[in-house]
């Protein structure tokens, strides 16, 4: 069994050495598929000209840096007008205003 602390900017796993070797080897591959996909979101809001960014609000170890995750979607009532609610290649939803082009992924109020 393994503990996994969050300290501040920094995660701590503790535990049987094997155990947290593996569970470190995990966490850095999510940290490392994260990095991907959002380096080719971030280029494909860039393309639709969108804009780039997502701040680093975490570290892990040696400084990797991973961004945090896209905020899950609401469904209370309809839509403002012109919104929609998409999926994008991993399958988490966001909200595209048909009228303007801006994308979000948090809910739109109006």
């Amino acid at each position: 069994k393994v503990q996994v602390l969050e300290e501040g900017t920094k995660v701590r796993i503790a535990g049987d050495p094997g155990q947290v070797d593996a569970a470190t080897a995990e966490v850095e591959q999510v940290i490392e598929e994260s990095k991907e996909y959002f380096a080719n979101k971030d280029a494909r809001r860039a393309a639709a000209g969108n804009g780039g960014g997502g701040g680093v609000v975490s570290s892990f170890g040696g400084g990797n840096n991973f961004p945090p995750p896209p905020p899950l979607p609401s469904s209370d009532g309809p839509l403002p007008e012109g919104w929609e609610i998409h999926k994008d290649d991993e399958g988490n939803e966001y909200y595209f205003n048909v009228l303007d082009g801006r994308s979000q992924w948090t809910r739109p109020t109006d």
